[in-house]
This record gives C-alpha cells, sequence and structure tokens, in this order.
C-alpha cells in the first residue's frame, strides 16, 4: 500500500459505522467511490474493528470474560478521549502558522 493513496486516512467512524460525529476529526471525509471501495476491502479483509463496544461472540460464557471485555472497552474509550483531546491541543497550538513557522516550531 502506498502511502500517498488517500484512502488509507480515512474515517473509519464515516465509512464504516455510517457517520463521524467529531468536528475536529482530522480523518478524511471526502473519499471518491473507489477509494471508499479500497477502504472497506482492506477493513473487511483486515477483520479490525474500532473501539467496539459490546460484542455479539457466543463464546464469551463467563461473567469474567464479559468483565475483562469491559474493561478493554473503557481503555480502549479512555485512550480514545485522550487521543482526541491531544488532537486538539496540538490542532489550538498550531492555529494560524504557516509553512515556514511550522517548519522552524516542529522538530
Amino acid at each position: 500500500i502506498g502511502l500517498d493513496e488517500r484512502w488509507t486516512r480515512a474515517c473509519h467512524a464515516k465509512y464504516v459505522l455510517g457517520t463521524c460525529n467529531d468536528e475536529r476529526c482530522s480523518y478524511l471525509h471526502d473519499l471518491d467511490s473507489a477509494e471508499i471501495t479500497a477502504y472497506l476491502k482492506t477493513s473487511k479483509a483486515s477483520n479490525h474493528h474500532v473501539f467496539e463496544s459490546t460484542s455479539t461472540s457466543k463464546s464469551q460464557s463467563s461473567n469474567s470474560s464479559f468483565a475483562q471485555n469491559i474493561q478493554v472497552d473503557d481503555c480502549l474509550h479512555t485512550k480514545r478521549v485522550e487521543y482526541q483531546e491531544y488532537q486538539r491541543m496540538l490542532r489550538a497550538r498550531f492555529r494560524g502558522l504557516n509553512a515556514t513557522e511550522l517548519t522552524t516550531a516542529l522538530p
């Protein structure tokens, strides 16, 4: 996969879950039909699930497995919130800088 392929930067919420409610989401929301197809094909082929909050797996028969899944979901939610806060902080910090100023401000 080439790094220049736009679909690799697609918003998972928009193209898999159906909607993205994050006003400051930095992922792409304007893919064309070929890019959407490529994204969905790769997403499905990798069996990749992001921030799934419930599970329909029949293999979870014990309460400990259920409690463990809840803990993992909570951890993923916390990490996602922390990541979003970090994105907001970076956007605020570098808002209004031109390319030259960004080049000098970033390592």
